[in-house]
């Protein structure tokens, strides 16, 4: 696939976790396909799948890959759905095809040596293998990565050829991220609220995204004054929403319904949502309470059935006829839910119930913070103490005078008794792959420094 001859052509990145439904759209509307190869063999169908589609299509594949054993895999796969001449193409750092050729031949070489006392069952299966791999060697393109690049780096180097909007594996670039929402015809961003979190703190009036038309931010909850910020500099909303590894979303803030910045939404259509209390009756409103699923009498679509061989993880998520999800939340009078945290995140301090994302939320509204993570720190007296850990914003520096004026604007934003006693500058957040702060970890922390 030479640039010269594809200038008006686009192609979709994928993956061995893309989605199928976004590459079926994607060869609906004409793109073709560069793709990267599976570490292994383990989701050799999935990358099959979406071959197939474009291939059955008459569209281009670029299939990028230095696992040979993986290719073999989905050449094989490829054979059986009977999809005529198709080509596989191995980044590799050996200098030609014939040396990968004769180290593939040299891996099977145990495997085609016929052995004594062959059964006929055997020795077709034999000839059979042998007629695939020659095949596969036929079929085979053999690409030296410039540089001696990995197979993933050789993705990068195969984007720049077909002009492919491409991110390099690494640390998220705010920067980066934003030059391509304003080069490409994107139309829709989803990402975890660090993204959005790390995005505001550029400088977002030198760029316009004609194309976005849709934001949406999930993992955990987005802090209002990123969603203003956001805002005014692009005129959308991130809409926010909730769910579980054990749900889809059940609750959303869907096209065309007044947000309210801050809160979640309203239950997603098909599940009936409730903020309830130890006795599992509906709290009234404003009243915080577990965020909880009714399950009885019909357990609706879309939640898990249970927690696989873990009884009493069933029994301790079950609550009257209501699923208990782990998390809070506070119910307004007009429907919409807001988050508090998770059940163990919330710190009880001398009697109080603190909700790590309110005082998050209110230390972002200062300028020199970028992030934060609220966490109970142990007490001899009142228990716990309320902790923050801040990520500075470029341009300011730590010291002792800034950790009390973020203790006096959280007071004054929220309530005296839910400022951080404690304040501790930090360069980052230990957090998830899909970017969720690790809590537990800070809370492990300090539990270990003060006992």
């Amino acid at each position: 696939m030479d640039k010269k001859t594809t200038p008006n052509t686009s192609f979709l990145v994928a993956d061995a976790d893309s989605s199928q439904l976004v590459c079926i759209e994607a060869v609906k509307a004409g793109s073709n396909l560069v793709i990267q190869g599976p570490p292994g063999t383990g989701k050799s169908q999935t990358i099959t799948n979406l071959i197939s589609e474009f291939i059955a299509r008459g569209k281009s594949v670029l299939f990028v890959s230095e696992k040979m054993a993986a290719l073999e895999v989905v050449f094989q796969r490829l054979q059986n759905a009977s999809l005529g001449h198709f080509c596989l193409q191995l980044h590799s750092h050996r200098a030609n095809k014939r040396e990968v050729i004769q180290e593939l031949y040299k891996t099977h070489a145990e495997q085609l040596q016929p052995k004594k006392g062959l059964t006929d069952f055997e020795a077709k299966q034999l000839v059979e293998r042998q007629r695939r791999l020659n095949d596969y060697v036929h079929s085979l393109h053999v690409v030296r990565s410039p540089l001696g690049c990995s197979a993933f780096e050789g993705l990068g180097w195969a984007a720049q050829l077909t002009d492919v909007p491409y991110i390099p594996a690494g640390a998220f670039d705010a920067q980066r991220t934003l030059e391509l929402l304003q080069r490409y015809p994107v139309t829709s961003l989803c990402g975890p609220p660090t993204v959005f979190r790390s995005l505001v703190l550029e400088d977002l009036k030198q760029f316009r995204f004609p194309k976005l038309r849709s934001c949406v931010a999930a993992g955990e909850p987005l802090n209002p004054e990123v969603i203003d910020t956001w805002r005014e500099a692009t005129g959308l909303d991130i809409r926010d929403g909730y769910g579980q590894t054990e749900s889809v979303c059940i609750v959303c803030n869907p096209p065309g319904m007044p947000m309210r910045p801050g809160s979640m939404g309203k239950p997603s259509p098909g599940f009936e949502i409730a903020v309830i209390g130890e006795d599992a009756q509906p709290l009234p409103a404003g009243k915080e309470g577990d965020i909880a699923v009714r399950i009885r009498p019909t357990r609706p679509v879309g939640l898990f059935r249970e927690y696989w061989k873990n009884p009493d993880a069933n029994a301790g998520c079950v609550r009257g006829d209501w699923y208990i999800t782990g998390d809070r939340a506070i119910q307004d009078e007009d429907g919409y839910l807001w988050f508090v945290g998770r059940a163990d995140d919330v710190i009880i301090s001398a009697g109080y119930r603190i909700g790590p994302f309110e005082v998050e939320s209110a230390l972002l509204e200062h300028p020199a913070v970028a992030e934060s993570a609220v966490v109970a720190s142990p007490h001899p007296i009142r228990g716990t103490i309320v902790k923050a850990f801040v990520v500075l914003a470029p341009g300011h520096a730590a010291a002792d005078a800034l950790v009390k004026e973020l203790q006096d604007h959280v007071k004054a934003v929220t309530a005296p008794y839910k400022y951080p006693r404690e304040i501790e500058f930090v360069f980052g957040l230990p957090k998830t792959v899909s970017g969720k702060i690790r809590r537990i970890e800070l809370r492990e922390r300090e539990l270990q420094r003060k006992t």
